[in-house]
């Protein structure tokens, strides 16, 4: 499945990039505010359902602003590490503005929490996949013994 994923064409990949950070921050706030709580959280007002939806679609619309959706799995680094936890950032920031202007009941614990949970599946699900991606490429190489050849060997 992983394989077929990677032969997508690079736009589908990006979608797919978005609906797994949909899918992580939508999870990492109803976590947070379970956790506060400390029952399963389940919204029911306007309010909540504004509040979640705001922060969702903000998050993405961050996200690939500060050029997560551009950048390849295979090439991440320290620039992606950077802007994996300036989005994330952000995006905590947009919770917390969310939750003042909407009058949602969201203090600085949920924000918190909602922040280190949302960068472990943003940020972990991105490295995750880097280190599957080349585990199975480095898999894929056979082993090769050059013998007497010199710098020519060294290069190759």
């Amino acid at each position: 499945m992983f394989l077929q994923i990677l032969a997508l064409p690079r736009n589908l990949k990006r979608v797919v990039a978005a609906t797994a950070d949909v899918l992580g921050i939508s999870f990492a706030l109803w976590f947070a505010v379970s956790i506060e709580l400390h029952t399963l959280y389940l919204p029911s007002s306007l309010s909540a359902f504004t509040t979640w939806a705001a922060v969702v679609c903000g998050s993405v619309l961050l996200f690939y602003r500060f050029g997560l959706y551009r950048a390849m799995i295979r090439y991440l680094g320290a620039h992606a590490l950077f802007s994996v936890c300036l989005g994330v950032f952000s995006s905590a920031v947009l919770l917390a503005l969310m939750g003042f202007l909407l009058r949602g009941n969201i203090n600085i614990n949920v924000v918190t929490n909602y922040g280190l949970v949302a960068l472990l599946f943003v940020g972990g699900t991105r490295f995750f996949v880097r280190a599957y991606y080349r585990q199975l490429m480095t898999r894929q190489k056979s082993r090769v013994l050059i013998y007497g050849a010199g710098e020519a060997g060294r290069q190759l």
